[in-house]
């Protein structure tokens, strides 16, 4: 089963043309060898989806690579909670705290769940020490599960 969710994964990083950083056109859909589309979001700075290309046009001779910072996510693993918002960069710190306690394994797996996600926006009141609390020592990451399952209905 995983074989072939890592296979897409891998195949939705490739597509068959050889594309340039000069040819990338802002909201351009990209056809990925997984039989998928990906955009490009944005050219100050670029990126694909959510990833930033952090280099580009590295060529070979067979083709040219663009060096992304995150794993991009075809449709087929994009079916649990985790990959809905993952991708989603309004979702970022959410997706940061449900992976440091842990909870990223449980909402990806079979629920069924219904998580009430809060936006980036929703934690800006929380200041840099608390959140270093939270996310760093034994007792607040205990505080932060707590705080974040009661988000999740089951």
């Amino acid at each position: 089963m995983w074989g072939a969710h890592l296979a897409d994964i891998l195949l939705y990083h490739m597509t068959a043309n050889k594309t340039m950083s000069t040819d990338l056109e802002q909201d351009m859909e990209l056809f990925m060898w997984n039989y998928e589309f990906a955009n490009i979001t944005s050219l100050d700075p670029p990126m694909i989806n959510n990833a930033t290309i952090t280099a580009a046009d590295l060529e070979a001779d067979n083709g040219v690579v663009h060096v992304i910072d995150k794993v991009l996510l075809p449709s087929s693993v994009m079916y649990t909670i985790m990959g809905a918002i993952y991708d989603d960069p309004d979702f970022s710190i959410l997706v940061s705290l449900l992976n440091v306690t842990g909870l990223n394994e449980a909402l990806s797996g079979p629920g069924p769940f219904t998580l009430f996600a809060p936006m980036n926006d929703a934690f800006a009141g929380i200041d840099n020490e608390t959140l270093t609390y939270l996310t760093t020592t034994e007792e607040g990451l205990a505080e932060l599960t707590y705080i974040l399952t009661y988000h999740v209905g089951k």
